[in-house]
């Protein structure tokens, strides 16, 4: 439900966040440094950007990430890499370049994502253990999920495509009241 509700934006707000995630050790100073320097370079362009810093779920590798649909920046507390903050800001700056630019990127991207799926699918033949399959299969519909949104950004659509997914990613009751584990 978070999700639905307005969020404060803005390079302003955002350095606000920034500064305070430094401030208590959530991120590192040269992190949210890094990060306000690009943010007053050119504020306008962050006019619609919101950010959120919270706890990792669970440790996935991933220390941030970018939501064109509703032009949103999530960093994860404590990221290793100290240029996460400012690489998660850079994506929303993308819609600026030239459509020929953007496109290489998300075909770059996109294979990237495909060869991922493919080494994961691989482990899933030879895996036996129902919670490493479990895990991988998740992994697969992530990141599915992730090359959808490329193809259709809309908010809308993504908030769908997220709740379809839930369904098999989390338990859920069907319409006849039978409750199903998800993968």
């Amino acid at each position: 439900m978070r999700a639905l509700l307005p969020r404060e934006r803005g390079s302003n707000f955002i350095i606000e966040k920034l500064s305070r995630a430094a401030r208590n050790g959530d991120i590192d100073q040269e992190t949210a440094d890094l990060a306000i320097d690009l943010l007053r370079k050119q504020p306008n362009i962050f006019a619609d950007l919101a950010i959120s810093i919270t706890a990792k779920t669970e440790d996935n590798g991933v220390q941030g990430w970018y939501r064109a649909a509703d032009a949103l920046v999530k960093i994860f507390k404590n990221p290793s890499d100290p240029t996460t903050a400012v690489h998660e800001l850079l994506h929303h700056t993308e819609r600026f370049l030239p459509h020929e630019v953007r496109d290489k990127i998300i075909a770059e991207w996109s294979n990237e994502v495909n060869l991922q799926i493919s080494a994961i699918q691989k482990k899933l033949k030879t895996e036996t253990n129902a919670e490493t399959r479990d895990a991988l299969t998740q992994q697969i519909l992530y990141l599915g999920l992730a090359l959808e949104r490329q193809v259709e950004p809309n908010f809308l659509n993504a908030q769908s495509m997220e709740t379809i997914m839930s369904k098999y990613l989390g338990g859920y009751t069907d319409s006849k009241g039978v409750y199903h584990e998800g993968l």
